[in-house]
Protein backbone atom coordinates (compact mmCIF):
# COMPACT_ATOMS: atom_id res chain seq x y z
CA UNK A 1 0.00 0.00 0.00
CA UNK A 2 2.90 2.86 0.82
CA UNK A 3 3.90 1.71 -2.77
CA UNK A 4 0.55 2.51 -4.37
CA UNK A 5 0.26 5.56 -2.21
CA UNK A 6 3.43 6.87 -3.77
CA UNK A 7 2.27 5.67 -7.22
CA UNK A 8 -0.87 8.03 -7.32
CA UNK A 9 1.00 10.68 -6.62
CA UNK A 10 3.05 10.46 -10.11
CA UNK A 11 0.56 8.61 -12.09
CA UNK A 12 -3.18 8.64 -12.56
CA UNK A 13 -5.00 5.89 -11.88
CA UNK A 14 -8.85 5.65 -13.20
CA UNK A 15 -11.59 5.40 -10.66
CA UNK A 16 -12.51 1.99 -11.37
CA UNK A 17 -9.12 0.50 -10.71
CA UNK A 18 -8.68 2.44 -8.07
CA UNK A 19 -11.96 0.73 -6.45
CA UNK A 20 -10.38 -2.65 -7.40
CA UNK A 21 -7.18 -2.26 -5.41
CA UNK A 22 -9.06 -0.69 -2.85
CA UNK A 23 -11.16 -4.12 -2.35
CA UNK A 24 -7.85 -6.24 -2.78
CA UNK A 25 -6.22 -3.68 0.29
CA UNK A 26 -9.19 -4.08 2.49
CA UNK A 27 -9.69 -7.53 2.48
CA UNK A 28 -6.01 -8.00 3.17
CA UNK A 29 -5.57 -5.77 5.78
CA UNK A 30 -9.15 -7.19 7.57
CA UNK A 31 -8.06 -10.80 7.62
CA UNK A 32 -5.18 -9.47 10.83
CA UNK A 33 -6.34 -12.41 13.08
CA UNK A 34 -4.21 -10.57 15.70
CA UNK A 35 -7.25 -7.97 15.40
CA UNK A 36 -10.19 -10.40 16.11
CA UNK A 37 -9.90 -9.73 19.57
CA UNK A 38 -9.99 -6.43 20.53
CA UNK A 39 -10.87 -6.92 23.57
CA UNK A 40 -7.42 -8.61 24.17
CA UNK A 41 -5.71 -6.35 27.56
CA UNK A 42 -2.56 -5.23 25.72
CA UNK A 43 -1.23 -3.86 22.31
CA UNK A 44 2.07 -4.38 21.35
CA UNK A 45 4.40 -3.69 18.26
CA UNK A 46 2.31 -5.96 16.14
CA UNK A 47 -0.93 -4.32 16.64
CA UNK A 48 0.90 -0.97 15.39
CA UNK A 49 2.28 -2.80 12.39
CA UNK A 50 -1.42 -3.26 11.73
CA UNK A 51 -2.27 0.65 12.49
CA UNK A 52 0.09 1.65 9.73
CA UNK A 53 -2.36 -0.55 6.98
CA UNK A 54 -5.57 0.83 8.66
CA UNK A 55 -4.45 4.30 8.50
CA UNK A 56 -2.78 3.99 4.88
CA UNK A 57 -5.85 2.03 3.79
CA UNK A 58 -7.89 4.65 5.34
CA UNK A 59 -6.04 8.15 3.79
CA UNK A 60 -5.45 6.33 0.71
CA UNK A 61 -9.33 5.03 0.39
CA UNK A 62 -11.30 7.75 1.88
CA UNK A 63 -12.48 5.06 4.63
CA UNK A 64 -13.24 6.93 8.15
CA UNK A 65 -13.65 3.78 10.09
CA UNK A 66 -10.57 2.61 9.09
CA UNK A 67 -9.16 5.75 10.06
CA UNK A 68 -10.66 5.82 12.95
CA UNK A 69 -9.00 1.63 13.98
CA UNK A 70 -5.96 3.49 13.40
CA UNK A 71 -5.97 5.85 15.94
CA UNK A 72 -7.81 3.65 18.26
CA UNK A 73 -4.82 1.08 18.01
CA UNK A 74 -2.28 4.26 18.35
CA UNK A 75 -4.17 5.22 21.42
CA UNK A 76 -4.00 2.46 23.20
CA UNK A 77 -0.82 1.97 22.62
CA UNK A 78 0.17 5.55 24.23
CA UNK A 79 -0.99 4.19 27.28
CA UNK A 80 1.76 1.33 27.45
CA UNK A 81 4.62 3.97 28.69
CA UNK A 82 5.74 3.88 31.63
CA UNK A 83 6.59 6.74 33.64
CA UNK A 84 10.63 6.78 32.81
CA UNK A 85 9.46 7.02 29.56
CA UNK A 86 10.03 2.70 28.50
CA UNK A 87 7.42 0.98 26.39
CA UNK A 88 7.10 -2.08 28.78
CA UNK A 89 5.73 -4.50 26.00
CA UNK A 90 9.08 -3.48 24.01
CA UNK A 91 11.39 -3.22 27.25
CA UNK A 92 10.71 -6.58 28.41
CA UNK A 93 12.50 -8.36 25.50
CA UNK A 94 15.79 -9.23 26.92
CA UNK A 95 18.88 -8.28 25.28
CA UNK A 96 16.26 -6.96 22.54
CA UNK A 97 14.70 -4.46 24.52
CA UNK A 98 16.08 -1.20 22.75
CA UNK A 99 15.63 -3.29 19.42
CA UNK A 100 11.84 -3.41 20.01
CA UNK A 101 12.15 0.07 21.29
CA UNK A 102 13.14 1.91 18.31
CA UNK A 103 11.63 -0.12 16.11
CA UNK A 104 8.39 0.63 17.96
CA UNK A 105 9.60 4.47 18.26
CA UNK A 106 9.79 4.12 14.18
CA UNK A 107 6.25 2.42 13.54
CA UNK A 108 4.72 5.64 15.63
CA UNK A 109 6.04 8.01 14.34
CA UNK A 110 5.00 6.31 10.39
CA UNK A 111 1.79 6.11 11.48
CA UNK A 112 1.34 9.52 12.46
CA UNK A 113 2.90 11.19 9.51
CA UNK A 114 0.70 9.02 7.38
CA UNK A 115 -2.35 10.67 8.65
CA UNK A 116 -1.14 14.04 9.04
CA UNK A 117 -0.49 13.37 5.17
CA UNK A 118 -3.88 12.05 4.47
CA UNK A 119 -5.05 14.88 6.25
CA UNK A 120 -5.79 13.82 9.40
CA UNK A 121 -5.16 15.00 12.88
CA UNK A 122 -2.20 14.10 14.15
CA UNK A 123 0.85 15.55 16.02
CA UNK A 124 -1.38 16.84 18.97
CA UNK A 125 0.93 18.36 21.67
CA UNK A 126 0.43 15.27 23.73
CA UNK A 127 1.84 13.01 20.95
CA UNK A 128 4.56 15.34 20.41
CA UNK A 129 5.44 14.91 24.00
CA UNK A 130 4.88 11.21 24.15
CA UNK A 131 7.46 10.43 21.32
CA UNK A 132 9.67 13.11 22.75
CA UNK A 133 9.71 10.81 26.22
CA UNK A 134 9.98 7.72 24.75
CA UNK A 135 12.83 8.85 22.02
CA UNK A 136 14.81 10.33 25.50
CA UNK A 137 14.25 7.09 26.83
CA UNK A 138 15.83 5.10 24.05
CA UNK A 139 18.84 6.85 24.27
CA UNK A 140 19.44 7.13 27.81
CA UNK A 141 19.23 3.45 27.92
CA UNK A 142 21.25 3.46 24.70
CA UNK A 143 24.25 5.18 27.30
CA UNK A 144 23.49 3.38 29.71
CA UNK A 145 21.86 -0.54 29.36
CA UNK A 146 20.96 -0.68 33.10
CA UNK A 147 18.07 1.49 32.75
CA UNK A 148 16.19 -0.73 31.20
CA UNK A 149 17.54 -3.62 32.52
CA UNK A 150 14.51 -3.77 35.15
CA UNK A 151 12.27 -4.73 32.58
CA UNK A 152 14.55 -6.14 29.82
CA UNK A 153 15.57 -8.81 32.76
CA UNK A 154 12.22 -10.36 32.48
CA UNK A 155 13.53 -12.10 28.57
CA UNK A 156 9.93 -12.31 27.04
CA UNK A 157 10.36 -13.82 24.13
CA UNK A 158 14.20 -13.61 23.95
CA UNK A 159 15.85 -16.03 26.37
CA UNK A 160 19.10 -15.91 24.84
CA UNK A 161 21.56 -12.72 25.31
CA UNK A 162 22.39 -10.77 28.25
CA UNK A 163 19.55 -8.11 28.80
CA UNK A 164 22.59 -5.86 30.34
CA UNK A 165 24.27 -5.50 26.93
CA UNK A 166 21.09 -4.18 24.63
CA UNK A 167 21.51 -5.04 20.78
CA UNK A 168 22.71 -2.36 18.64
CA UNK A 169 21.15 -2.64 14.76
CA UNK A 170 21.37 -0.62 11.93
CA UNK A 171 17.42 -0.61 11.48
CA UNK A 172 16.42 -0.15 15.14
CA UNK A 173 17.06 3.45 14.23
CA UNK A 174 14.77 4.50 11.41
CA UNK A 175 12.88 6.89 13.44
CA UNK A 176 16.71 9.11 13.39
CA UNK A 177 15.61 11.44 10.57
CA UNK A 178 12.00 11.97 10.87
CA UNK A 179 12.60 12.53 14.62
CA UNK A 180 15.67 14.82 14.17
CA UNK A 181 13.67 16.73 10.86
CA UNK A 182 10.43 17.61 12.86
CA UNK A 183 11.85 18.01 16.35
CA UNK A 184 14.88 20.04 15.50
CA UNK A 185 13.17 23.45 16.17
CA UNK A 186 11.07 22.32 18.78
CA UNK A 187 12.73 20.25 21.26
CA UNK A 188 17.14 21.41 20.06
CA UNK A 189 18.42 20.07 23.05
CA UNK A 190 16.87 16.76 22.44
CA UNK A 191 17.91 16.37 18.77
CA UNK A 192 21.26 17.70 19.87
CA UNK A 193 21.38 14.49 22.46
CA UNK A 194 20.24 12.05 19.64
CA UNK A 195 23.22 13.40 17.35
CA UNK A 196 25.22 12.87 19.88
CA UNK A 197 24.49 9.78 20.44
CA UNK A 198 27.42 6.94 19.43
CA UNK A 199 24.98 4.64 17.63
CA UNK A 200 22.75 7.19 16.25
CA UNK A 201 25.97 8.22 14.82
CA UNK A 202 27.44 5.35 13.36
CA UNK A 203 23.75 4.54 12.12
CA UNK A 204 24.27 8.31 9.92
CA UNK A 205 27.67 7.47 8.87
CA UNK A 206 26.76 3.77 8.04
CA UNK A 207 23.58 4.67 6.16
CA UNK A 208 24.99 5.96 2.89
CA UNK A 209 25.16 2.37 2.05
CA UNK A 210 22.55 0.67 3.60
CA UNK A 211 18.23 0.75 3.46
CA UNK A 212 16.58 2.48 6.02
CA UNK A 213 14.43 0.59 8.57
CA UNK A 214 11.72 -1.78 7.07
CA UNK A 215 9.02 -0.62 9.59
CA UNK A 216 8.96 2.85 8.06
CA UNK A 217 8.60 1.06 4.90
CA UNK A 218 10.04 3.80 2.91
CA UNK A 219 14.48 4.67 3.09
CA UNK A 220 14.24 7.57 5.46
CA UNK A 221 17.39 9.06 3.62
CA UNK A 222 15.41 9.56 0.12
CA UNK A 223 12.46 11.30 2.16
CA UNK A 224 14.28 13.13 5.68
CA UNK A 225 17.07 15.23 5.16
CA UNK A 226 18.97 16.63 8.39
CA UNK A 227 22.49 17.57 7.39
CA UNK A 228 24.89 14.78 8.48
CA UNK A 229 27.55 15.31 10.38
Amino acid sequence: MTAYGVAIQKVEVDADTHDKIGKQFKKAIKSNNRLKNDGQKYVNNHHLVSARSFALYGTIFDDAKAIKKAKSLLNRYYKTMTKEGALKYEAVRGHRALFYTGKTITAVISILNILEDGGEQAWTDREIEWVAKAVEFYIDASEDNMKIYKWAKQKKHNKKGDPKIQQMTHNQKGWVRPFVQRYTATHPELVEKVLGQYHVGLYLQNDTRKNGDQWILVDTKCFYHIGER
